[in-house]
């Protein structure tokens, strides 16, 4: 029984084990469609889908309406890409000047820019968003 148990634990290491590990994503940026402010409770939610990336915006509020989060998170289509970006942007200064704000997680780049966005009000950020910050 023992010999038995071994073998299937070693079995199931080995089939987790391989080189397709690039090809699991956070994100699946296939599934994405541009969509244009999507207000769900405390939550309103854009995404823009460009040719190599897509875009994901996400503000959260408390329940005065204020901003208390902002998250910006670009997906790619691998998490290869992903780390070929990372690495050609480092030396931007968004980058440079704010590196805990930054993270990168399979084939996603989030950018914490709560600070910029905190306390603002629901209304403000909707239409900032509809008008694509401009």
């Amino acid at each position: 029984m023992s010999l038995c148990l071994c073998m299937f634990m070693g079995a199931s290491v080995l089939t987790s084990c391989g080189d397709d590990d690039d090809d699991k994503v956070a994100i699946n940026m296939a599934t994405l469609k541009e969509e244009g402010v999507v207000e769900n409770g405390n939550t309103l939610q854009k995404t823009i889908v460009d040719e190599d990336y897509a875009t994901i915006l996400t503000a959260t509020f408390d329940n005065d309406g204020k901003c208390n989060s902002f998250i910006i998170q670009y997906v790619f289509p691998s998490a290869a890409y992903a780390q070929l970006y990372w690495a050609a942007n480092q030396d931007d200064e968004e980058y440079k000047d704010e590196p805990e704000n930054w993270s990168i997680t399979s084939n996603v780049i989030t950018y914490n820019c709560t600070e910029y966005y905190k306390g603002r009000t629901k209304r403000d950020i909707k239409e900032a968003l509809e008008n694509n910050f401009d």
